[in-house]
């Protein structure tokens, strides 16, 4: 799902990427929230059949999967902050501002999923920020666990009524 796929020998040839597919998918939840995203839209938004986006995916969740790849981004490098506490506050401000551009990313974070290199590598960093204190790695698994569930909770405050099943409220 993450790398670069076998070009099918037999059929017509790839006019689009995963990534272009993902893009618009993303540009669907953001303006409308994750509801809104189907094949069947993505497909219209690209001027292409709903079928051949199964050439690219096998569904939704797969489609959902590599938009949170695409929209979380690379993980950040902490490295440069002086102390633990700067470098867990820069993740927690940079992870802010990737849900702020995507309010629909907390609640398609949640549950059993595929999770990407790009989302593991944000939590890696978060570890890897606060593994200088005297907390055990298993701790500061935790901490990040807490702050990540804080800073959800905290997200999905400030995004209700931008997904359609808060504004129906």
């Amino acid at each position: 799902l993450w790398g670069d796929r076998p070009v099918p020998t037999r059929g017509p040839k790839r006019s689009m990427s995963v990534e272009q597919i993902a893009d618009a998918a993303i540009a669907v939840a953001d303006a409308e929230g994750l509801d809104a995203v189907s094949m069947k839209r993505v497909a219209e938004d690209l001027d292409v059949t709903k079928m051949s986006l199964y050439r690219y995916l096998t569904g939704k969740s797969e489609l959902v999967a590599v938009m949170i790849e695409r929209a979380v981004g690379d993980p950040p490098d902490l490295t440069r902050a002086p102390d633990w506490r700067r470098r867990l506050e820069r993740w927690v401000r940079l992870m802010s501002a990737t849900w702020d551009a995507h309010p629909w990313l907390p609640w398609a974070t949640v549950g059993a999923r595929v999770v990407g290199p790009r989302e593991v590598g944000w939590t890696e960093a978060a570890v890897a920020a606060v593994l200088d204190t005297a907390l055990s790695p298993q701790q500061c698994m935790d901490l990040v666990s807490t702050v990540s569930g804080l800073l959800r909770n905290t997200q999905s405050g400030l995004a209700t009524g931008t997904q359609p099943w808060h504004a129906k409220e």
